[in-house]
């Protein structure tokens, strides 16, 4: 596994940039999978310290582009995303502009159109609790006029 990410502040706004490629070989446990599902994910957003990469292990991170609705499964993953934000009232509220991109596929075998999304995402903390509501869809469904989906999730960081 390999993932990184970029902070990089613009004035009062700030330009985010994450992305993360996993490599699977041999067989993951019965209820472990590598894929792009539509299972809405859980952040902790909190400091845990060393405690940390063990929580890690009982809450895997899910994969799931905001405005995508789909399911890909295998042996292999890309995942990122890219924001512009925008802080409302610091530290408390913020939008952004938000695009998201991934594919899985089992090595070896013909790899399939990269899922990519955009769409603008609002998000309010209460404390360690933070709440994202947006509206997203595919590329393609912005360029067929067609009508984001909306979501309502736990954000995986707090709004600056």
């Amino acid at each position: 596994t390999a993932d990184g990410f970029v902070n990089i502040p613009v004035g009062p706004t700030a330009f985010f940039l994450r992305v993360k490629g996993v490599a699977l070989s041999g067989a993951p446990p019965a209820h472990d999978y590598l894929g792009l599902t539509n299972d809405a994910p859980v952040y902790l957003s909190v400091p845990l310290g060393d405690l940390a990469p063990s929580l890690s292990e009982f809450l895997p991170e899910n994969h799931n582009p905001r405005g995508w609705s789909g399911t890909r499964l295998g042996n292999r993953l890309v995942f990122g995303t890219a924001e512009y934000r925008v802080p409302v009232i610091p530290k408390v509220v913020s939008l952004a502009l938000i695009s998201d991109f991934g594919n899985v596929w089992n090595n070896g075998e013909k790899v399939d159109k990269l899922v990519m999304t955009a769409g603008l995402e609002g998000k309010l903390a209460f404390g360690p609790i933070v709440l994202a509501l947006g509206q997203a869809q595919t590329i393609d469904g912005w360029e067929d006029g067609g009508k984001p989906d909306s979501y309502f999730r736990l954000a995986l960081i707090n709004p600056f």
